[in-house]
């Protein structure tokens, strides 16, 4: 059956999808899917202005052909309405974020990712104060190759930015090794 037909017929509703992520590979799924008479396509995604041109504008895609879907979309999880199928087309890490704030469980992101949700109270911070987390970070390159002036940059900056964020950790290793600046000179050479 096509999709005029099954319109036309008086069938169920159209079939709600919703595409979580509309980035390059989610936004040709959104976008093919909003053309379609039977179905229903919604988008979460987690940049409010790609968010509000697609509800102004369509989703957009242009290439080698041009299409425009209509697709309703979303920056917020809540305003997500029940969907027969959905499509995750996010990074790792996005995915992550996107499935907590829908509800489908909890875990560990890092702070700059969730700031504006844990302000307005869309996710609670867990605290836990039986266990104590560090984080190593290595800097790792080949030894015989040459370090170009962002690579440079990068390595002075990471010790500063590990002292800055987490003094607790750095005095640690200050006990432990001597001092924070002879752990970053050992950290640079690796």
């Amino acid at each position: 059956m096509d999709a005029s037909s099954s319109q036309n017929s008086g069938a169920a509703e159209p079939m709600r999808i919703c595409v979580i992520g509309c980035g390059a590979v989610g936004s040709l799924f959104a976008a093919h899917l909003g053309q379609l008479d039977d179905v229903e396509t919604w988008a979460y995604d987690v940049s409010p202005e790609h968010v509000d041109a697609i509800n102004r504008n369509g989703l957009r895609l242009t290439g080698t052909g041009e299409v425009t879907g209509r697709v309703r979309a979303t920056t917020d999880a809540d305003e997500l309405p029940p969907c027969r199928f959905g499509i995750i087309a996010t990074k790792a890490l996005h995915t992550k974020h996107a499935m907590i704030l829908a509800g489908l469980g909890w875990g560990n992101l890092p702070e700059h990712l969730v700031r504006g949700e844990l302000e307005t109270s869309k996710l609670v911070a867990l605290r836990l104060d039986d266990e104590e987390r560090t984080l190593a970070l290595w800097a790792v390159y080949k030894k015989e190759t040459a370090l170009g002036p962002a690579h440079r940059w990068w390595l002075a900056k990471l010790p500063v930015y590990c002292e800055r964020d987490a003094p607790p950790v750095i005095e640690e290793a200050r006990k432990q090794k001597g001092t924070a600046k002879s752990a970053r000179s050992r950290l640079a050479r690796k």
